[in-house]
């Protein structure tokens, strides 16, 4: 079971998008372990529940990627560093993400 997350324009191209990135259970509780105080990672904390779709918008992506920097400096994660790259992708394109549950 995975969390995927996906970019794209909108919603409805969402299903059709090439650019995704996946977080595993182990990932996922490897970064909400470490996103203490809740308040400050309120972008990350949309993807809390694991099992419903949640969608960052575009004007959020910086937000979300500064919270994962700052996680990114309390471990070695190369994924967290794939992670983090996959949002500058998704900034470049101008798109937001959409999560989806498997």
């Amino acid at each position: 079971m995975a969390l995927d997350l996906i970019a794209a324009k909108s919603y409805k191209e969402a299903p059709y998008s090439k650019n995704y990135f996946s977080i595993d259970v182990k990932m996922r509780d490897a970064l909400f372990s470490m996103a203490n105080p809740k308040k400050d990672f309120p972008i990350l904390y949309k993807l809390e529940d694991y099992y419903k779709d949640t969608t960052i918008l575009f004007d959020e992506l910086n937000r979300f990627k500064k919270e994962l920097i700052k996680l990114k400096q309390k471990t070695l994660s190369i994924h967290l560093s794939e992670l983090i790259t996959f949002i500058e992708f998704a900034i470049s394109e101008e798109n937001n993400l959409y999560a989806f549950a498997d």
